[in-house]
């Protein structure tokens, strides 16, 4: 049996950061004392959830005020053998069950190295296709009584009538934000290599962000702004999105993979990072040379420059001649976000 968990704090500071490192510890520590329990998808799926739970109460155990702890989007996943098909021939793939949980935007992805096919584990877990600063769900105190400063004073006036302990108890209520928290299954073979990767890494494979148009993408529409208007539609862009994201993301893959040679989860990782590099190369030269300005309106949550039109940013992200030279300057942004929230390992191989 293999556990994977990524956890990406929500804003900037150490709260967010502390967050998401208990909640990615305790996810793993809960599951590894009770894999021996765990027998079937059921109890998967069962585990993962208590998992959250649990992960939820350690972010906010070590707070005297709950709401000085931080927040964090989590996502967790269970790979274990699956007892073979007596009718199955001996010398065919082992096959394996994944079970992921999920609550806020990161996504899980499956790469087969014997047909080079890439497969979205967490299918619609983004709630607002159209604003990526909504990650739609997260663990740590969000709402409830007392998520307001204005809510705290009224608290504490009705604690000078019924007593201290109602205050303190009111302080105590922190909920998550559980509006996309979700399982999901998928049947994978030995040797497919699981990813899971933040929203600072696939958000520079969603067309929107690198500034290809609804059109481009065989869409009826002229803006993103259209894409929520109507269910059916929203499902046509929620399609269209996840079906160039694989493209690209199998491209990106692709263009380190040597002659010959089988793709790597150590490949992978690299390729995803320096793909981030040549992506945000523009607006990390604008953050470092324009200390506390804001950015420009046109630059999307990724950052990318208008100056890289769809066509020319395609024809060099396709090409297999295009050329990296290592920066010397600070990584900022996304870039931090890639090195931290990349989590790749290959099942059959990672017990």
């Amino acid at each position: 049996m293999s556990v994977v968990a990524l956890a990406d704090g929500c804003n900037w500071g150490t709260k967010p950061q502390e967050a998401a490192i208990l909640a990615s510890n305790e996810l793993v520590s809960y599951i590894g004392f009770r894999y021996h329990l765990i027998t079937d998808v059921r109890t998967m799926g069962r585990n993962l959830l208590k998992a959250f739970m649990m992960a939820h109460k350690k972010i906010i155990a070590p707070k005297e005020d709950v709401w000085d702890a931080g927040t964090t989007t989590l996502l967790g996943g269970i790979a274990m053998q699956l007892q073979p098909d007596a009718s199955a021939e001996p010398s065919a793939p082992k096959q394996w069950a994944l079970v992921c949980a999920s609550v806020g935007d990161c996504k899980a992805f499956v790469y087969s190295p014997s047909t080079h096919l890439i497969r979205e584990i967490t299918v619609g877990n983004r709630n607002n296709l159209i604003d990526a600063s909504d990650c739609g769900g997260r663990l740590g105190p969000y709402k409830g009584n007392g998520t307001s400063r204005e809510e705290r004073l009224r608290a504490s006036e009705r604690a000078s009538t019924r007593g201290t302990f109602a205050y303190l108890l009111c302080l105590r209520i922190g909920d998550p934000d559980l509006r996309n928290l979700n399982l999901y299954y998928q049947q994978t073979e030995s040797g497919d290599i699981v990813i899971l990767v933040s929203d600072g890494v696939h958000d520079n494979f969603d067309p929107q962000m690198l500034g290809v148009s609804p059109r481009e993408v065989g869409l009826s529409i002229d803006s993103w702004a259209d894409a929520e208007r109507d269910e059916a539609t929203r499902q046509q862009v929620e399609i269209a999105k996840r079906t160039f994201m694989l493209k690209l993301l199998k491209r990106v893959i692709h263009l380190d993979r040597r002659p010959n040679r089988p793709v790597t989860p150590h490949q992978i990782t690299k390729a995803l990072v320096r793909y981030a590099l040549l992506i945000t190369k523009t607006s990390r030269s604008f953050m470092e040379n324009n200390p506390g300005k804001k950015q420009p309106t046109y630059v999307s949550h990724t950052y990318l420059p208008p100056c890289l039109s769809s066509p020319l940013l395609l024809q060099q992200l396709y090409s297999c001649s295009c050329t990296y030279t290592r920066s010397h300057s600070c990584i900022s942004c996304v870039c931090v976000c890639v090195c931290v929230c990349v989590c790749v390992c290959a099942l059959g191989r990672w017990q």
